[in-house]
C-alpha cells in the first residue's frame, strides 16, 4: 500500500514524526494532521506499491518562525513562563524553557549552586562564594593572594599560636582566626589535625565514595581514589582486567597456560599435559627419567586446575635393568 514518512531530520535516520500515513479518505480527514519537526529540517519519504492504480502525495508546507519566548502548533500563539533574563531561549514547540548555564528549573528560576562541588577552589585556604551569574573563590577572612594566586596570612597572630594560618579580621578590635588546609580539621581553636579516615576537604567536610576495600589510598585533599591494582574507575567500583590490560600476566611456556579474570584477580589456567609450577606459571606434566633411581611426583595443584588433564612419565635406563615402582 501507498504510504509516507517523515522524519525529524535531514535523514531517515533521525526520529519519526508522526505515524506512517496511508492516504486520506477525503479533504475533511486531513485537515487533522499537523507535522512538524523540532528544528530547520524535515526529510518526507513516500513509498508506492506497484498497483499503479493510486494517486500519489501532495503536501504543502511553510517555515515556522515564532517570536522570541513564544510557542505553539502553527501559531506560535502561546508565551513561555520563562525568566527570560536567566533563559537562551524557549523551545518553540512545547514552551520548554533552555536556562544559561548559571540558572535551572522549569522557568529557569532557580540559581545553580556551584559551590556543591568541593572540589572548584583549588587553593588550599580558599572558600567558594555564590555570585549572581557565577562563583568566587575567595581567601577566607583575614587571608589574602599573593602574586601567584595563592592564599597566605597578612601578617601574624599575637595572641595566637596557631599550627598552620592565622587570619586578622578587619573588626575593631581585630579577631584572631586559626585555619587548616584542604584535608585537616582544626581542634582546640589552633591545632590541625588529619582528616579521619574518609573524609576529606574543607575542613574534613566530605565523605569520599571510595569503596574502602578496593582503595589502597585516596587523597585528604580532594577525596581522589587511589585504586589497588585489581580495580579501576573513579571510586574504584570496577573490576580491572588483568587478563586484558597486562601483557601476559600468565607466564606461559609455549602458550601452555590462559588467563581468566576473576573479580578482583585473575587465574592462569594450564593446558591439558600441563601443570601449574606456581599461581602464574604452568610445566610440562610428566618426564623421561633415565637416571636409576628417583621420585615421580604431581604437585598438588593439579587436582585444583579447571580442566581435565593426564600426565605422562617415562623412565628409561639402561639394557638389562628392570624397573621397580613403590
Amino acid at each position: 500500500m501507498d504510504h509516507v514518512i517523515f522524519f525529524d531530520g535531514p535523514s531517515q535516520q533521525y526520529p519519526r514524526i508522526g505515524t506512517t500515513y496511508c492516504g486520506f479518505s477525503n479533504e475533511e480527514s486531513t485537515l487533522s494532521i499537523l507535522i512538524r519537526s523540532t528544528g530547520n529540517t524535515m526529510t518526507a519519504v513516500f513509498q508506492s506499491d506497484s498497483s499503479g492504480s493510486r494517486t500519489g502525495f501532495s503536501a504543502s508546507y511553510r517555515a515556522i518562525d515564532c517570536e522570541p519566548f513564544t510557542y505553539g502548533s502553527e501559531t506560535c500563539d502561546r508565551n513561555c513562563s520563562c525568566i527570560k533574563a536567566h533563559t537562551d531561549y524557549c523551545h518553540n514547540i512545547d514552551g520548554r524553557c533552555m536556562c544559561n548555564a548559571n540558572w535551572t528549573g522549569l522557568d529557569c528560576s532557580i540559581l545553580v549552586d556551584h559551590c556543591q562541588d568541593p572540589n572548584i577552589c583549588s587553593d588550599l585556604y580558599d572558600q567558594c562564594v555564590n555570585i549572581p551569574g557565577g562563583y568566587e573563590c575567595r581567601c577566607k577572612p583575614g587571608l589574602v593572594k599573593n602574586s601567584t594566586g595563592q592564599c597566605e596570612e597578612l601578617q601574624n597572630c599575637t595572641q595566637k599560636q596557631c599550627s598552620h594560618y592565622c587570619g586578622l579580621t578587619e573588626s575593631n578590635p581585630p579577631i584572631e582566626t586559626c585555619y587548616c588546609p584542604k584535608g585537616m580539621k582544626l581542634t582546640n581553636d589552633t591545632t590541625c589535625v588529619d582528616c579521619s579516615d574518609w573524609y576529606y576537604g574543607d575542613d574534613c567536610s566530605y565523605h569520599t565514595q571510595c569503596y574502602p576495600s578496593r582503595t589502597e589510598f585516596y587523597n585528604k585533599i580532594n577525596g581522589l581514589c587511589h585504586c589497588f591494582l585489581s580495580w579501576q574507575s573513579t571510586y574504584c567500583e570496577e573490576d580491572f582486567n588483568e587478563c586484558t590490560f597486562i601483557k601476559q600476566p600468565c607466564v606461559l611456556e609455549k602458550d601452555h597456560a590462559s588467563c581468566y579474570n576473576t573479580l578482583g584477580s585473575f587465574e592462569c589456567r594450564c593446558s591439558p599435559g600441563y601443570e601449574p609450577v606456581n599461581e602464574t606459571t604452568c610445566d610440562e606434566c610428566g618426564k623421561i627419567l633415565t637416571a636409576t633411581s628417583g621420585t615421580i611426583n604431581s604437585t598438588t595443584r593439579l587436582a585444583d586446575n579447571k580442566v581435565s588433564q593426564d600426565c605422562n612419565w617415562t623412565i628409561s635406563t639402561a639394557v638389562g635393568h628392570v624397573i621397580s615402582l613403590r
